[in-house]
């Protein structure tokens, strides 16, 4: 998931703390810097970003033109001072916010807490829409990937996966050509959006094409490995064993 982020505050320390804890982080791809109300709301009004660093005394000028602006698909994370009386209200309306003097820490957790709902929110619809659809009697797959990166957005076509290892909020997607790519997914919700007739999962980090399995080696642990058509092999869990027995007897004559 790639963001636009505005940074909303008339110092130019706050600004170069801000951007300088974050300014590298891949997920984002657009970083401003606003240093009045009025300057604020018209990079708001262009780009639309996802996370709002706020100065507290932003939301109080122009009539909350500024707070009042910001859509569901905005966080907001309040800059503060700690003799601030508005920090009684931020926690009991359990907004964002941190308190001076800032440090990186506190700026990159703030950051990732706020990212982290943004994905789940983006996931959440995902899934919505595909369970409406599923019960329509419609279920609809992907059939591409769409990858952002800073400066590009990549569309990769689902026939072109052989397998798929996923990590906390990330999967690698293994291509037909022995590259491989980061999509900011979980492998759970991946799973839902493809054809099941296509793809299974054999592991609860690991997707694998249908087509490209070869062979359910037995090991001397007594667990199985499966051997794709390209020589990977991959550990099947005890978990997916059924998965053996849905394939093979897919292939079993009438």
């Amino acid at each position: 998931m790639l963001i636009n982020v505005l940074i909303a505050d008339k110092c130019h320390q706050v600004y170069e703390e801000v951007s300088k804890a974050i300014g590298s982080i891949p997920e984002i791809l657009r970083l401003e810097w606003a240093r009045d109300t009025k300057e604020a709301c018209a990079i708001y009004s262009e780009q639309h970003p996802e996370i709002v660093f706020l100065a507290i005394e932003f939301a109080h000028e122009g009539e909350n033109q500024l707070a009042g602006m910001l859509s569901e698909s905005s966080i907001p994370i309040f800059i503060t001072d700690a003799k601030s009386e508005s920090i009684s209200s931020l926690k009991s309306r359990e907004m964002d916010y941190i308190v001076k003097p800032l440090s990186a820490k506190k700026l990159k957790t703030a950051f990732y807490d706020a990212l982290d709902r943004l994905t789940a929110s983006s996931q959440t619809m995902a899934n919505l829409n595909h369970f409406i659809d599923t019960l329509k009697g419609h279920p609809t797959y992907i059939d591409k990937c769409v990858i952002k990166e800073p400066g590009s957005i990549k569309l990769v076509n689902v026939d072109r996966i052989r397998y798929i290892t996923g990590s906390g909020n990330y999967v690698k997607l293994h291509l037909d050509d022995q590259s491989h790519i980061l999509f900011r997914e979980t492998i759970n919700a991946l799973e839902r959006l493809l054809d099941p007739k296509v793809f299974v999962r054999i592991h609860r980090s690991t997707i694998v094409r249908i087509g490209t399995i070869e062979e359910f080696r037995l090991m001397e642990t007594g667990l199985y490995h499966v051997i794709l058509d390209c020589g990977e092999e991959l550990a099947l869990s005890k978990s997916h064993r059924c998965t053996i027995e849905q394939l093979t007897m897919k292939e079993q004559p009438k």
